[in-house]
């Protein structure tokens, strides 16, 4: 018996992510339903609103969220606010560019996991590869 799942048969995650515009491009291509990827993008959204965001992830049984950390209005705090008002689990997924002011303190923060921004085809193949276990495991807990 194998332990790889066919593109037919792979189970999927669907998730919210939340970037500035040119980060959308880069993600919402690889992540598209149909494209043999663990990970779909069902919804992007280009501006942050706690509010907003802890009605949709119920309402849309979002196993993700991702979230860039150069848009406008998110922090830290917010997205754990977030995760407090939800009553359910999904994984906090950081997106913090390479060598910003920025990237140790999101590392060092709690998140389930952070990938460097722009995207590489590596960086996709990456997070194609280790979020799966990484939702799961959010969701065990």
């Amino acid at each position: 018996m194998t332990d790889n799942l066919t593109p037919e048969n792979q189970e999927v995650f669907e998730g919210i992510i939340v970037a500035r515009a040119t980060t959308i491009e880069q993600i919402a291509e690889p992540f598209t339903r149909g494209k043999d990827t663990p990970l779909v993008a069902t919804l992007t959204i280009s501006s942050f609103d706690e509010d907003q965001l802890a009605n949709i992830l119920p309402s849309t049984g979002a196993s993700f969220l991702m979230v860039d950390f150069h848009a406008e209005g998110i922090t830290i705090e917010k997205l754990f606010r977030i995760r407090e008002k939800v009553d359910y689990p999904f994984a906090l997924i950081g997106l913090v560019e390479a060598n910003s002011n920025k990237e140790s303190v999101i590392k060092d923060a709690g998140l389930e996991k952070v990938y460097n921004i722009p995207f590489t085809p590596a960086i996709v193949h990456t997070m194609k590869r280790e979020l799966p276990a990484v939702i799961k495991n959010t969701q065990a807990n």
